[in-house]
């Protein structure tokens, strides 16, 4: 006598059928799912992204301690952040009173390498740095004296950030 699993009765074979159906097509819909993830997880890996909704950054206080004379006695900085777009860089100029800042660049233009020179007053070549694509951001410590100064990109002649450093 053989064993039967399903039932013989006409409830019993749509009961099977059906139930054999939706856990198919279940089945299958995650797979497609699971397929389309790895997919766009795997593109977005391969391409830059270049963010269209990002808002002019604003001057912040930054906790970045900087040693003074003694050594115990830690100075709160303020910093300025400047992002470089693919249009260019935001924001566009700067004026702070004189002191130390931390000027902090945020590189969300897309380009694999950004070549940053700041040149103080009379065009004079104060600080070059290379961003590549793997670093996005570069913050440095600057104690400017008064006068104009301009952060530039050496390949991108038109994108700049005038810095405006006024007396105490």
């Amino acid at each position: 006598m053989k064993h039967r699993l399903r039932s013989t009765s006409r409830f019993g074979r749509q009961f099977w059928e059906h139930t054999s159906r939706k856990i198919v097509m279940v089945t299958l819909a995650a797979l497609i799912c699971g397929i389309g993830v790895f997919g766009v997880r795997a593109y977005n890996k391969r391409s830059v992204r270049v963010p269209t909704d990002v808002k002019a950054p604003s001057p912040r206080l930054a906790s970045e301690l900087l040693r003074s004379g003694s050594q115990t006695e830690p100075t709160r900085v303020e910093a300025e952040v400047i992002t470089i777009r693919p249009t260019g860089f935001a924001p566009e100029k700067i004026a702070r009173p004189q002191g130390p800042f931390l000027l902090a660049v945020e590189n969300r233009s897309g380009l694999r390498t950004i070549d940053l020179i700041l040149e103080g007053p009379g065009g004079k070549r104060l600080y070059t740095a290379g961003m590549p694509i793997a670093k996005h951001d570069l913050a440095r410590k600057f104690d400017l004296v008064p006068g104009a100064y301009v952060l530039r990109e050496a390949n991108h002649p038109a994108w700049h950030c005038t810095i405006t450093i006024e007396k105490k």
